[in-house]
């Protein structure tokens, strides 16, 4: 408890947690970035096998930028007092809020468009699937997210602003300006539709339909697959299992977070309750809404424990598509293999020229 300051932060505490983030930065983002040099690399012979190649790649992708953004939470644990990088530059924490809010939440929407694409194979295994929806209906998704937020922000709708205990630049409804000041109801249903809906409530609900869909998908699996003999039934098996393993990882590492959203909406008709009573303040408003100020070891680590969480699942897939996968199995061997050599040939040159 004496190790603990004022503000919350426990120095070792802070210290680990930026331990662990730098190895999950590391190992994530190389091994999303091989996963999507396989899938580049993947031969295809049917259009089916070309769409989930190339969703697939999406996926990589969208988890290379989960583990190659946790730089400035790395920053910040780091730091004294958690005064990282982003605190000290405004423009750059712009950014960073507007990643925060579009990359995980494309992380979701990927995972539940590859379940629902394998459980409609399953379902009707000769459907044709539309190979250029693979990646033009994310890549569309994620341009409107990004859009809408950077005209938001640039527009002064919302204001990007440095959380402490978050580790990390977040979306704020309010302006400097405005947080001693009575919140009014336009302000509430700003914060209600333009944050918490689609930066929270909907990847975090989004859990609910993609177990959905992986329940289905499992007893789909068993009833038409389970007894076939056929050796290319037994590889869209073994294909659907893969998706399923991906899809059960999401699930488990975003219960926590599901949670989360489901008490801060309840907090959030509580709060339209207490505007409805009396003046409240901005500041007010925040305090009695996000995480306890009676308990500051909470406050300042249930976010970014959370967060972690998240992150772990974008790191957690390269280790299914290799346990998972024989082609990615081989092909890394190979690249080991080739990799090898030219060290070792390169080593040889170099000792001959030493003679």
């Amino acid at each position: 408890q004496s190790n603990l300051s004022m503000s919350g932060y426990l120095r070792e505490a802070d210290i680990s947690l930026g331990c662990l983030l730098t190895v999950m930065s590391v190992t994530g983002t190389l091994g999303n970035g091989v996963s999507f040099c396989h899938f580049l690399s993947r031969e295809t012979v049917s259009r089916k096998a070309l769409y989930f190649k190339y969703l697939y790649m999406m996926v990589t992708l969208a988890d290379f930028m989960v583990c190659a953004t946790l730089f400035p939470m790395i920053d910040a644990t780091l730091s004294p007092g958690r005064a990282g990088l982003l605190a000290s530059s405004p423009g750059l924490c712009g950014v960073w809020a507007v990643l925060g809010a579009t990359v995980p939440q494309m992380t979701v929407f990927l995972i539940g468009m590859l379940s629902v694409s394998r459980l409609l194979v399953i379902i009707r295994p000769y459907t044709s699937l539309c190979v250029p929806v693979s990646y033009l209906l994310p890549s569309s998704v994620l341009c409107c997210w990004v859009s809408f937020y950077f005209s938001l922000i640039t527009g002064d709708v919302l204001y990007p602003k440095y959380e402490t205990d978050w580790l990390t630049c977040q979306i704020s409804q309010f302006s400097p300006a405005e947080m001693d000041q009575p919140v009014t109801t336009h302000q509430f249903y700003k914060v209600l539709y333009l944050l918490m809906i689609p930066m929270n409530f909907i990847p975090a609900f989004s859990i609910f339909p993609i177990t959905i869909s992986f329940l289905l998908s499992l007893v789909m699996l068993r009833r038409k697959m389970a007894r076939s003999s056929n050796i290319v039934i037994k590889k869209k098996r073994e294909a659907a299992k893969t998706v399923l393993a991906l899809t059960l990882v999401y699930i488990l590492f975003n219960i926590p977070f599901t949670g989360g959203m489901m008490k801060a909406l309840s907090t959030v008709i509580e709060g339209q309750k207490q505007l409805e009573v009396g003046n409240t303040t901005a500041r007010q408003f925040l305090e009695r809404n996000m995480l306890p100020e009676d308990k500051p070891f909470v406050k300042n680590y249930l976010i970014p424990i959370n967060m972690t969480l998240i992150s772990l699942n974008s790191l957690a897939n390269p280790l299914i598509y290799y346990y998972r996968m024989t082609q990615f199995r081989d092909w890394l061997k190979r690249l080991f293999i080739k990799s090898l050599s030219k060290v070792i040939i390169n080593a040889r040159k170099a000792f001959r020229a030493l003679k």
